[in-house]
């Protein structure tokens, strides 16, 4: 099989599997955790033919987290500085004070109510422990620190009981992202997947909550899952620098082209880790002395060089030069079927952009 001719142009991503909350919608979404020597060995063997690695854990909160993502490097931040994004679950880990000054923390939280957190979440008493955990945090005195809240056809109609909440707990940051067609949603929750009129009416219900709730709770919304998101004004700004260019601009993801994911447990490669456990995707595994063994190499490459093909709603959009298409994964999720196959030039049908959607700040 093929194997890449430039290893330290290619990233590679070991997913550490070492939490077991076991949420329904995860992509990870396991009942038996890897060790840190596995996580360690499969990154080691990547690293010594010259791939730039870096290891995600699922769980930080899990002794050697810290330390796994030390020494592989994900520990720095982009710009070289000692602070890095913590994402916690449940619990502030008891070597938080050793960690760098400046580092973000982020939690988890799904609902107001345990009942609506809790169809996504196992755990029946998950609710509870992040609740006091984010009381136990604000009495640290930690200023950066967020909550991610994923939506879904139960909980994005209570969207500002839920911002009431963050407020109350003393929040700086509500994240809104949405539940996204994973395999493990496919298999697990398909009947809380939002459909395309339901994600707009998020974006237009975190414009207004955003204004309500300034100076108690900044409520913004992540572009992973909804698509790109600008104001009115960005977006003819952007649509202008289209027009005058005639070539591709930029390509944003870079899955399965010069970045792949690599799972812990059994060495199998995707295009990132959103697909771990969609075999459809599978692009190849490790070899036992660290080499990416690729079944399908050039298939992103494909992707890339043939932007002309993907399709609707994308392909009439007037900032597609500059946007690529968004996150492939994401548009490939939407039109997956559990039986079905996964299509690189699927148009996201969700996005905003497509619809007239646009952020007010």
């Amino acid at each position: 099989m093929p194997t890449p001719t430039a290893n330290s142009k290619i990233k590679v991503e070991v997913v550490h599997k070492n939490c077991t909350h076991n949420c329904k919608h995860c992509f990870v979404n396991t009942t038996q955790s890897t060790s840190d020597q596995t996580g360690r060995e499969v990154a080691s063997r990547l690293t010594k033919h010259g791939y730039k690695v870096s290891l995600w854990t699922s769980s930080m909160e899990k002794d050697g987290a810290i330390d796994l993502r030390n020494e592989f490097g994900q520990w720095q931040a982009g710009n070289g500085q000692p602070d890095c994004l913590v994402e916690l679950r449940d619990s502030l880990p008891h070597y938080m004070e050793e960690m760098p000054k400046g580092s973000v923390f982020g939690f988890s939280l799904h609902g107001h109510t345990p009942e609506l957190h809790n169809l996504i979440v196992r755990d029946k008493d998950n609710f509870d422990r992040v609740v006091e955990t984010l009381k136990e945090a604000h009495r640290r005195g930690l200023k950066k620190m967020f909550v991610n809240h994923v939506v879904h056809k139960k909980n994005y109609k209570h969207l500002e009981e839920f911002a009431e909440l963050m407020a109350t707990l003393e929040v700086p940051l509500l994240r809104i992202t949405k539940l996204v067609s994973s395999p493990s949603a496919y298999k697990n929750v398909p009947e809380l997947l939002l459909d395309v009129d339901e994600i707009h009416a998020t974006v237009r219900e975190t414009n207004r909550l955003r204004e309500k709730f300034r100076g108690r709770v900044v409520v913004a919304i992540s572009e992973y899952g909804f698509g790109k998101l600008y104001t009115k004004k960005r977006y003819n700004f952007v649509k202008f620098l289209c027009n005058l260019s005639p070539v591709q601009m930029r390509h944003h993801c870079e899955s399965g082209r010069k970045v792949f994911a690599v799972s812990s447990d059994n060495g199998n490669v995707f295009p990132c880790r959103f697909f771990l456990h969609a075999d459809e995707c599978k692009v190849g595994t490790i070899t036992e002395d660290g080499e990416l063994n690729l079944q399908h190499p050039n298939w992103k490459e494909e992707f890339h060089n043939n932007l002309n093909n993907i399709e609707e709603p994308c392909a009439s959009c007037d900032i597609l030069k500059w946007c690529g298409g968004a996150c492939r994964a994401t548009a490939m999720a939407e039109h997956f079927q559990v039986h079905g196959n996964w299509n690189p030039y699927a148009g996201l049908k969700s996005c905003p952009v497509a619809a007239g959607v646009y952020l007010e700040y």
